[in-house]
């Protein structure tokens, strides 16, 4: 060998290679060591990890120790360091930042639950379910936009497609367009037909809902090829957009009995599930279900026996028909079977239940009663009906399942009476309506009693006594809450013109409307919220900022309305880059064909008349003028001198206002929110300007003397212009107080206050004293001494009882004396304090 090989080895051996090459040699020689130990004293050990090289990335639990024990009693190889990523057979890492996950992405990445499940069921299970990496491929994420491969690119809100296809694909806007399409279709087709009216023999009401609709269509047209042996009663089916972070729209109730519920996230719903049952996410089918629904309704309105269709939303319907129908409950159910098997056949296997009542309140309790797949009747006005299935029907419900009770509500009500847990113990404990109004108040507790009773409060049975009324559009809004990130005030002008064109040429033209009130509703990240919600392009924890602008008179100019958006968008403290959700509402709809809208005809003119205007004083009118009139002096000069005033005098000035104010309000009504803002704005200026300055000036300038002058004798008041004296980080006198009273109870047991807090405590009365305020010096002197007192008869012979009987009599007193002629009022009073 070569001098010059000779060299490189001996550079090897020392360096970095050799360091970690002989670590690995020590570290695999303690893990054998380590797994013979284990033996002498008894314990199994086993072989299945054998051939396995497990690194553990980051915090996991189990944590890295835990998981070395683990590893190599089951006969596998841990590996302390990763010199090379194929050096490991297994990653195991509880999350990877978004570098990380493109390092790892051609890797076996895998959550400790892996190496847990594997132990304990002694196999090697499947690692691709417990992948982190795979964990969101149907989710949109960072890392899919930021890898090279990726396809799919963020969603940008300045694409002039954004606000199409994200209501395309958004759950809430469909459901909320078909239930808006559903209501518009029931005016038009019981417009000429009478209304129902209140009367003694009531109706019959069937609440007709499908179940786990979204479910069921998403199931019955599933890609067959993927899922061939899917079993919609067996196995968990939810309906969402991607998997974990994504909401769960819909599931059937196999999930549904696994404690899964709608609006949980999928990531939530799969740790609930017991090994060895897999989750299954299928996607919306919107088209079918819009189908199915329209199947839905068309199966019930051709059924002459029902009054009333009445539309709930796209899967539920309540039906109306004569209290007769009840009598023969047995024609009844055969019906309710008939409208069951149409609609399955109809929609292709989607199944209904139905709830047969007298009231709303017991048709929707009976629908739960039903449901799955069933029909429940339950007759409240039967007198025959046996008092102990009365019982059971109430006693089956839970306190929230009654409508009405929601969270807040529930909370009360256990708070009160915490042994009731159903609606029947609910029943017998609240026998009177006045127990219910004490708790939940007036209107609420008037609708839970009648609730309990089984009628429908006055609210409530407006859609069966008003439905036309009740159903008619009284607003159009929109609202985007995924996907805005802007950068400057550029970027939301163009996207709210956006929304202008699609509110007022999309909606308001289909509906052939005029809106005179915009409410804009902004969505601003909390402070201490991250950046990236969990959610990808979520809005994550925010604050809700609201603003309201009426427009004068209604209109559907989009110029008007976009405007105004941009002006109110500026009036809400909520920068661009913090923006996060965007909601806009169009309110007090008109139809501008109705005669009652006179004004609408005329667009935005302003209308001037007369003899509409009504110059008899009015003490609700209300003068639109510069804040400083209506603003009462507090000086009794400024009073005296306005009640020495004329009355006739008065008289004809309030005239002359009120004649005035009345055709200023009916100006500034029909002007645009922005437009009236500036015009008051420069009428205040103008009237600043007109009136005498000099009264007011001598007024402020004699105000100011006073508090001057008497500053000393007013300390508390508001006219105080003194700087704030801390002690302990305190201002506030009364707490100061409070706290030097407790600490002279506490010294006072034991050996007195310590030096060092009694040095701050005569600094703090030194600044009362230079500062004028020697009777606060006065009060706490007053109160150590009456503290003093009263602790004398226990603790009258204690070192600390001594200490503060010499600091009140050689400190405070003393310094008090020193000082009293620095307490200034109107004369200098020679005051002594003594003992």
């Amino acid at each position: 060998m070569s001098n010059k090989d000779n060299k490189v080895t001996e550079e090897n051996s020392t360096g970095r290679y050799s360091y970690f090459y002989n670590k690995k040699i020590k570290q695999a020689e303690q893990d054998i060591k380590f797994r013979k130990q284990y033996e002498t004293i008894g314990k199994q050990t086993s072989q299945l990890l054998k051939g396995l090289t497990i690194y553990v990335n980051g915090h996991t639990i189990p944590g890295r120790l835990q998981i070395h024990d683990m590893v190599v009693l089951n006969g596998g190889n841990f590996l302390h360091h990763l010199s090379s990523k194929g050096s490991a057979t297994h990653i195991i890492a509880s999350s990877l930042p978004p570098k990380k996950r493109l390092e790892f992405k051609n890797y076996k990445v895998i959550n400790p639950q892996w190496l847990v499940d594997c132990i304990k069921q002694q196999k090697i299970v499947p690692w691709q379910e417990y992948s982190i990496i795979k964990s969101d491929i149907e989710q949109p994420s960072i890392l899919k936009i930021s890898s090279s491969s990726a396809n799919k690119t963020p969603p940008n809100c300045n694409d002039p497609n954004f606000l199409i296809d994200y209501f395309k694909h958004s759950r809430l806007h469909h459901l909320s367009e078909w239930k808006a399409s559903l209501r518009q279709k029931f005016i038009e087709l019981y417009q000429d037909i009478p209304l129902l009216t209140h009367s003694n023999s009531s109706y019959t009401i069937l609440h007709i809902d499908f179940d786990c609709f979204f479910a069921t269509v998403a199931y019955l047209f599933r890609d067959k090829k993927k899922f061939p042996t899917l079993d919609f009663d067996k196995d968990p089916i939810v309906v969402c957009h991607g998997v974990k972070n994504s909401d769960i729209a819909s599931c059937n109730y196999a999930a549904r009995k696994l404690g899964i519920k709608n609006g949980m996230w999928v990531g939530t719903a799969e740790k609930m599930l017991p090994n060895g049952i897999k989750l299954t996410t299928l996607p919306y089918e919107f088209e079918n279900i819009d189908n199915g629904s329209k199947a839905f309704y068309t199966i019930l309105q051709s059924i002459e026996q029902f009054y009333y269709v009445l539309p709930v939303s796209i899967d539920e319907a309540i039906c109306v028909m004569s209290k007769n129908a009840m009598e023969n409950k047995q024609t009844l159910l055969q019906l309710c079977n008939a409208v069951r098997q149409r609609i399955k056949h109809e929609t292709s296997g989607c199944i209904v239940s139905i709830g047969v009542s007298d009231s709303l309140v017991l048709a929707r309790l009976a629908l739960k009663m039903a449901k799955p797949n069933g029909v429940f009747m339950f007759d409240n006005d039967n007198e025959s009906q046996d008092l102990n299935d009365m019982n059971q029907f109430w006693g089956s419900f839970k306190l929230d399942d009654l409508p009405g009770v929601g969270r807040s509500t529930l909370k009360k009500l256990r708070y009160k009476y915490p042994k009731v847990k159903t609606l029947q113990d609910l029943r017998q404990t609240c026998q009177d309506i006045i127990s219910l109004q004490s708790i939940l108040g007036n209107k609420l507790g008037e609708k839970v009693y009648l609730a309990l009773r089984g009628e429908d409060d006055e609210e409530s049975a407006r859609i069966i006594y008003d439905p036309i009324n009740m159903f008619q559009r009284k607003s159009i809004s929109i609202d985007i809450n995924w996907g805005i990130r802007f950068k400057d005030m550029v970027e939301i002008d163009k996207f709210l013109d956006i929304c202008s064109d699609y509110l007022v040429n999309k909606k308001l033209a289909e509906y052939n409307k005029l809106t005179s009130s915009i409410t804009l509703k902004l969505m601003k990240r909390c402070v201490d919220a991250p950046v990236d919600p969990p959610k990808y392009m979520g809005m994550g924890r925010c604050d809700p900022f609201t603003t309201s602008s009426r427009l004068g008179v209604p209109t559907n100019d989009g110029g008007i309305i976009a405007t105004e958006l941009k002006h109110m968008f500026r009036t809400l403290p909520v920068p661009p880059v913090e923006l996060r959700g965007i909601s806009i509402q169009f309110n007090k709809l008109v139809d501008p064909d109705d005669p009652k809208n006179s004004n609408v005809k005329k667009g935005l003119s302003l209308l001037f008349q007369k003899d509409q205007v009504t110059t008899t004083p009015s003490p609700s009118s209300r003068s639109i003028e510069s804040p400083l009139h209506n603003v009462e002096s507090n000086d009794p000069h400024r009073k005296y001198k306005r009640l020495k005033r004329s009355p006739v005098k008065e008289r004809e000035d309030q005239l002359e206002s009120n004649q005035r104010n009345a055709f200023q309000q009916q100006f500034f009504q029909e002007l645009p929110t922005q437009i009236r803002k500036d015009v008051q704005h420069d009428l205040k200026i103008t009237r600043k300007v007109n009136d005498s300055k000099l009264k007011r000036m001598k007024e402020e300038l004699q105000r100011r003397e006073n508090a001057i002058r008497n500053m000393n004798s007013h300390f508390m008041n508001s006219d105080s212009i003194f700087v704030p004296i801390k002690f302990q980080n305190e201002t506030n006198f009364e707490k100061i107080c409070s706290m030097v009273n407790d600490w002279v109870r506490e010294t006072i047991k034991e050996k007195g206050p310590h030096e060092r807090d009694l040095h701050f405590f005569k600094k703090y009365l030194n600044k009362l004293c230079d500062s004028d305020r020697v009777h606060f010096v006065l009060r706490l002197a007053d109160m150590i001494s009456v503290t003093l007192n009263l602790m004398a008869h226990k603790y009258g012979n204690a070192e600390g009882f001594t200490e503060w009987e010499i600091i009140l009599i050689k400190f405070i007193i003393p310094l008090m004396n020193r000082n009293r002629h620095t307490f200034r009022t109107e004369r200098k009073l020679d005051i002594e304090y003594d003992i």
